[in-house]
């Protein structure tokens, strides 16, 4: 599976200040960047998805680390597909029971 971990992902978590005025303004700042594997879902695999958590295209695997047991649903992935930045929230995250694995069910935003 480490050959697999190909692409260069960041996980971003969304961030609200106050601004002038009192205007709350949301940004996304960088929680990790990590080697990952992105797979879209077919098929079965998307039926299955769909049924735990709606709105699920991609699955997404990392290597696990303590610090990314923090990441939930409200956070997001960008990736820098060649020459195209693609935007994925994550709508679920779960870590394997050996703790070798994070799996973060994805639903990519279409800009």
């Amino acid at each position: 599976m480490i050959g697999k971990l190909r692409y260069r992902i960041t996980i971003e978590g969304e961030t609200t200040t106050a601004g002038e005025g009192g205007v709350l303004i949301t940004t996304w700042q960088p929680v990790a960047t990590v080697w990952a594997h992105i797979a879209p879902l077919r098929g079965q695999e998307l039926f299955e998805a769909m049924q735990l958590v709606n709105k699920v295209s991609h699955r997404v695997m990392v290597r696990y680390q303590k610090a990314l047991e923090s990441i939930v649903s409200g956070h997001r992935i960008r990736w820098q597909d060649g020459l195209h930045e693609r935007v994925f929230n994550i709508t679920a995250s779960l870590a394997d029971n050996r703790h070798e694995w994070i799996i973060l069910e994805c639903q990519e935003v279409i800009q």
